[in-house]
């Protein structure tokens, strides 16, 4: 009996064992069946090493950084003039006729007003409540000016979906223009300057095919006598334009003169916020019954006809 009891008690403390090992290497043991099968592994929430700023930060993307070649907006007629240069930004966008990109030239900024009715064409200024902006900067002939009574002017500016406006007041002690067609500027008259694609070419210290220059005499002998417009740049386009409507009236003293430029002159569609280069200009002759530009003052202190970026700026509103 002994010997048995010993035995009995020896398989159970080996099958406690047996079952003490498999449950420390992850089985449980049946003891039915004959067989062993693997304990569910318990899930164990892991410690978070992150912050929840962290783990939920969103990652950075990086834009390129190469630079993108200056693209020109094409305006309605003619070219455009791309600057070599290149543009220190990554994306720009070209201009359309409902948008426009801010430009800038240092020798100031006029603003035209849209005219819902257009001005009666007679010399007078009646009707005009635009600003008025100065003609006061003498640009050629300093020595031959003696003072504002010699010459000293003045203008307003307007337009519509036709024309562009111009209103010109100038003071001049004596009216002296003996000249037409081409030679108007050998006498007292006006000078329009346009740079119709401002932001293709607006560092372009040269003349282009889409910058203007336009005469206009006010009348030979008398401001009213034969008024007329001649357009001497872009030269492949020079001549006279019949189109450009012309009222003067005056004499010594003090002359005025109202001007309709089409558009269809320059080449442009206006729309609302369109940019150009601009300045106007009165010239003036003293010597009766000469030929000479004497003096010239400028609406731009710079002006060079030669160089486009040295003009002013005008903002159709």
């Amino acid at each position: 009996m002994k010997k048995n009891t010993i035995w009995i008690i020896a398989g159970v403390i080996a099958v406690l064992v047996i079952c003490c090992v498999g449950a420390t290497a992850g089985y449980f043991i049946y003891t039915r069946g004959g067989y062993t099968a693997p304990l569910p592994t318990p899930f164990l929430f892991p410690t978070p090493n992150m912050t929840l700023t962290a783990l939920y930060q969103i990652p950075t993307l990086s834009l390129p950084t190469a630079t993108q070649q200056y693209v020109a907006p094409t305006y309605s007629g003619g070219p455009t003039v791309t600057p070599t240069g290149q543009v220190p930004t990554l994306w720009y966008i070209t201009p359309s006729p409902t948008t426009t990109t801010t430009v800038n030239r240092p020798v100031g900024t006029v603003e035209a007003a849209y005219l819902a009715t257009a001005p009666t064409l007679d010399g007078s200024w009646d009707e005009w409540t635009t600003t008025e902006y100065p003609i006061n900067a003498v640009v050629y002939g300093r020595s031959n000016w003696e003072g504002n009574n010699d010459l000293l002017g003045s203008y307003r500016i307007g337009w519509d979906n036709s024309y562009l406006y111009l209103a010109v007041k100038v003071h001049d002690d004596r009216y002296t223009q003996v000249s037409t067609g081409e030679e108007i500027y050998l006498g007292d008259s006006l000078e329009v300057l346009l740079d119709t694609n401002l932001a293709g070419d607006l560092l372009v210290k040269s003349l282009s095919g889409d910058d203007y220059q336009i005469g206009i005499s006010p009348g030979k002998t008398t401001p009213g006598n034969n008024p007329g417009a001649y357009l001497w740049f872009p030269v492949s386009l020079t001549g006279a334009r019949s189109t450009i409507k012309i009222a003067a009236i005056g004499g010594d003293g003090l002359y005025r003169v109202e001007v309709a430029i089409p558009w269809t002159v320059v080449n442009i569609a206006p729309f609302k916020e369109l940019q150009m280069g601009f300045a106007v200009s009165i010239s003036d002759d003293d010597l009766v019954g000469a030929a000479k530009q004497q003096t010239m003052m400028s609406s731009s202190a710079y002006r060079s006809l030669s160089d486009p970026t040295t003009w002013g700026m005008v903002i159709l509103k």
